[in-house]
Order: C-alpha cells, then structure tokens, then sequence
C-alpha cells in the first residue's frame, strides 16, 4: 500500500513538471474532442494490457521510463478487470509556447473505478499521463 502511494505521488509529480507553466483550459482549434477521447481511451487500453513500452514510447518531450509505467500499472491490479469509460472531460493549455489537449477519463472496474489524466500535444505524442 506505502508502494502505491508513493507511485501514486511519483506521477502527481511527473504531471506536474510536465505541465508547469500551463495555462487556460481552452481546446486549441486543432484539437477534436471526440478524437482526443479516443486517443486517451487507447492510453488506457494499452495501460490495462500492461504495454508500459508503448506508452513510454509516446511520449516524446518527457522521458518516462517503462519502469515507471509498469509500476503505476500495479496501482489498478487489485481493481479487476476494466467494465467501462464514462464521460470525458477535455480541456487545453499551453506548455513552452507549444499547445495541448488534457482528457480528464474516468474508467470503472469490477471493484472500484479510476480516473485517467491524460495529455497530448498536436502531433498526438503524450505530454503527461496521471492515474488517480
């Protein structure tokens, strides 16, 4: 349990310096909420299959090891198998003069459910990702 809340703070820390400087919540006129949706869905996918390789490979500004990945991975293993998404939430900032788009994805389990932070800039490489 100690384990998951410090993996747990690792990646509270991780999106915060990915996004440090952020500002607005407006969705840059690239952006698609539909589309943004889908892409942050399968982050999840891949993440629920314990692909932390693929997700690592995602991101593109950040370094984020598949160590990392595969260790926030076990903060859901007690939660069961995936059921369902709910409704998400799309908002936008800029980091470095460069735009992003931020799907806030809750995602229900048999025993629990989770909510997915998940950031992208245009080219559709990650520019952070937080389970809570």
């Amino acid at each position: 349990m100690r384990l998951n809340r410090i993996l747990a703070g690792m990646l509270v820390i991780l999106l915060a310096l990915s996004l440090t400087g952020c500002g607005g919540s407006n969705v840059p006129d690239w952006a698609d909420t539909a589309t943004e949706t889908e892409l942050a869905e399968q982050v999840v996918d891949l993440f629920n299959a314990g692909d932390a390789e693929a997700i690592s490979a995602m991101f593109k500004d950040e370094d984020v090891s598949v160590e990392a990945i595969t260790k926030a991975r076990e903060n859901i293993d007690d939660m069961g198998a995936f059921v369902s998404y709910g409704d998400a939430t799309v908002t936008g900032g800029t980091k470095n003069n460069k735009d992003y788009v931020t799907v806030s994805l809750p995602a229900a389990y048999e025993n629990g459910s989770k909510t997915y932070t998940i950031s992208f800039y245009q080219d559709g490489s990650l520019a952070g990702f937080y389970v809570k």
